[in-house]
């Protein structure tokens, strides 16, 4: 009989069971043996993969989590220093007066009314969205352009021909 240990465990009816078997058999339980190990292998290989993927996105959500909280701390502190100096913040402009539209002066004579065509729906600012002050629709109306009073924008009306 043939002595067979592996890691101090005996082999030997499994071996002798292996080699009686005709040789079909033999290939049939290497491949079945060789698909086991590579299954296992994969298998091995996607959990590990997956416990990577796990510890980069804790890794990662950990970094933007420190970071938003040092964003928010640094704007906080940023508030809080131009509050208690009461400086202005750079960038806000503090209107203490309601902005009144700005006319724009063009060389040429203004367009004369009877050639103005204002649409019905051009009531919103497309710029900023916000709705146009009465002023602003009698300022294009008579002038030809007007500024949006919120965002700058300016806005010019179509002269259009009428025949008679």
């Amino acid at each position: 009989m043939i002595d067979v240990s592996v890691f101090s465990i005996p082999w030997e009816e499994f071996v002798n069971s292996f080699v009686v078997l005709p040789i079909y058999g033999q290939i049939l339980i290497l491949a079945g043996v060789i698909a086991i190990l590579t299954l296992a292998i994969v298998l091995v290989y996607y959990i590990l993969k997956g416990a990577a993927y796990l510890v980069y996105y804790i890794l990662k959500g950990t970094y933007y989590l420190i970071a938003g909280l040092g964003l928010l701390f640094y704007k906080a502190f940023r508030a809080l220093y131009y509050e208690i100096s009461g400086r202005p913040k750079p960038g806000n402009v503090s209107v203490q007066q309601p902005v009144t539209p700005q006319i724009v002066q063009q060389a040429e004579s203004p367009i004369p009314k009877s050639h103005l065509h204002i649409q019905s729906d051009a009531v919103f600012c497309t710029e900023c969205g916000t709705k146009y002050t009465d002023l602003m629709i009698k300022t294009l109306s008579n002038k030809g352009s007007a500024f949006c009073v919120h965002c700058g924008n300016g806005l010019q009306a179509n002269p259009i021909e009428i025949a008679m």
